[in-house]
């Protein structure tokens, strides 16, 4: 019986491991792509380029 208790212990630590590390990957993706699109919006809006007739965008 022992053994079966350490053995649950260690499969929840694990599984309690990998769970942070899924927080923390997903966490990263979030801000990353929340980075990247303000900086496409800052870009975008706030350089002064215009977008011509034929949808291209000058400058």
């Amino acid at each position: 019986m022992a053994t079966n208790r350490n053995t649950t212990a260690s499969q929840r630590q694990k599984s309690n491991w990998l769970r942070v590390v899924q927080v923390l990957l997903v966490a990263t993706f979030v801000v990353a792509v929340y980075l990247l699109g303000l900086s496409m919006v800052h870009h975008r809006f706030f350089r002064g380029s215009r977008v011509d007739q034929n949808g291209h965008v000058r400058q």
